[in-house]
């Protein structure tokens, strides 16, 4: 993470997306990504880190111990939307972690499924 990444958080902290993206290093770990967008849709990376795995344990601590150490904590909690895929892990974990009611590290923030997926997903359900 870079000074400049942190301080376009700050600016622009409404809307986080969170992905696993694979096959970009020799290893073939996944890649944690979390970007935001600016006011004019502009996305911004935020966070990149190889995973040892996407188990249910890495995603807890990444969103709970990693993302506010790193992230402007006060930003955080002006978060309103954080977008991710289906991925059942990642998505379970966010649920879990943003519903603790002793949790206000991320605010009022709520779990929705990315513009993309959507799309996907109605094309294949309507493919039966």
């Amino acid at each position: 993470m870079t000074d400049e990444a942190r301080l376009y958080h700050a600016r622009f902290p409404s809307v986080l997306g969170m992905d696993v993206t694979f096959g970009v290093n020799n290893e073939k770990r996944p890649l944690f990504r979390v970007s935001g967008k600016t006011t004019n849709n502009k996305n911004i990376p935020h966070f990149n880190a190889f995973i040892p795995s996407q188990q249910r344990f890495t995603f807890d601590w990444l969103i709970m111990d990693a993302l506010p150490l790193l992230l402007n904590r006060n930003a955080l909690k002006d978060t309103s939307i954080i977008l991710t895929d289906q991925d059942a892990q990642l998505v379970g974990s966010l649920l879990t972690n943003l519903n603790m009611s002793a949790n206000c590290i991320y605010g009022n923030a709520r779990n929705r499924l990315c513009k993309w997926h959507k799309v996907s997903l109605s094309c294949a359900l309507s493919a039966y």
